[in-house]
């Protein structure tokens, strides 16, 4: 069975670093939610996600 088949059905989820596209999201995500009133960091989450979805 390969990795990629245990990370997509949870067993090992994918590391989540700044270097991937998700992982910037999910940081950014993080940040948001600790500061939901920054709408410059909330935009800057909004656009990121956005080119990750469409880098898939």
């Amino acid at each position: 069975m390969s990795a990629w088949v245990l990370s997509s059905c949870g067993l090992f989820p994918p590391k989540l670093t700044a270097t991937t596209p998700e992982g910037k999201v999910h940081e950014l995500a993080q940040q948001v939610a600790e500061r939901p009133a920054d709408v410059v960091l909330r935009n800057r989450w909004f656009r990121e996600r956005e080119q990750a979805i469409n880098a898939l």
